[in-house]
């Protein structure tokens, strides 16, 4: 049996250490109460044996009443000839019609550039009003159009091309390129959007896919064209220089589409949602894109 003298020394030990961690985060010197100075570099995975009990992100992936009302308004709204072709979606020169955020974020439609580029526009409006201003830069998808060499029609590789170094330009601009924690970049190719993100901090190459895996015939080639399209813009327009041959490939678990047309709101998802410290596997499933699409267009119509 314990001394009545030890268990008083005891619990003099446990009043004291609360003490401390009292102390420290009223101080606010505690690591958890102030931003860490320098982000892992770790990439997190899901466990591939046991998935915790209490992640319920089904939170995310609910709406209310309102919002699906303002939903059901934006699809009969896209459908009138007075009101289709007017504006719904205006952020500086980053437009969407009506028509085009009915059609496209509707039951089994298929996202275009134009709703995709807005929403990057939107997540980067609000990072921007946030504390942590500038971590990541959010492209619109005319610069992997480059990269890819994915345009139709003569004298546009001259088009796209400027594109590219116009937001590269405005990135620079905002700060050094190497001051960024993520360079993200929305992709579409052969009809199918994926998200490629540049973890400059953590020294990775990450492709997020909703359908192609790093074997796939498809990704083999996209690499190829990516990445050394990145390295060249990073070349001319970072003053930092980085060996990129260091860096890693990573592709994030991501639960698989069920269809050939969610793949522009799994695009859009993991361009507002990953990074790092996050995984995905269980925040997108094809049971919640329904309502994602309704998320969405509420964000986009309320930006």
């Amino acid at each position: 049996m314990r001394e009545p003298n030890q268990h008083a020394q005891t619990e003099e030990r446990q009043y004291s250490m609360t003490r401390i961690i009292d102390s420290l985060n009223a101080s606010g010197n505690c690591s958890g109460t102030r931003h860490n100075l320098y982000r892992p570099k770790r990439i997190v995975h899901p466990s591939k044996y046991k998935s915790s009990p209490y992640d319920n992100y089904t939170r995310h992936q609910t709406i209310s009443a309102a919002e699906l009302n303002h939903y059901n308004n934006i699809l009969s709204i896209g459908e009138t000839q007075q009101y289709k072709n007017k504006f719904a979606v205006l952020m500086d020169n980053v437009k969407v019609t009506w028509s085009s955020l009915s059609k496209y974020l509707s039951p089994r439609g298929v996202v275009d550039t134009y709703v995709l580029n807005a929403y990057a526009k939107k997540i980067a409006n609000d990072q921007n009003n946030k504390e942590n201003e500038y971590m990541n830069f959010y492209f619109f998808h005319r610069t992997s159009v480059y990269f890819l060499k994915n345009w139709e029609g003569a004298g546009k590789e001259e088009d796209y091309e400027n594109c590219a170094r116009q937001a590269f330009t405005l990135a620079r601009n905002k700060k050094p390129l190497h001051y960024y924690d993520l360079l993200i970049f929305p992709c579409l190719y052969d009809n199918h959007w994926f998200v490629f993100t540049v973890d400059i901090k953590g020294h990775h190459f990450v492709f997020l896919d909703s359908i192609y895996d790093e074997n796939s015939k498809y990704h083999k080639k996209i690499q190829g064209l990516l990445i050394p399209g990145f390295i060249a813009m990073w070349e001319e327009f970072s003053d930092v220089e980085k060996d990129f041959s260091k860096f890693d490939i990573q592709y994030p678990q991501i639960t698989r589409q069920n269809n050939g047309h969610d793949c522009g709101i799994y695009a859009m998802k993991c361009m507002e949602w990953w990074n790092p410290r996050m995984h995905l596997k269980d925040m997108i499933r094809p049971e919640y894109i329904p309502n994602m699409s309704k998320q969405v267009a509420n964000d986009l119509l309320f930006s």
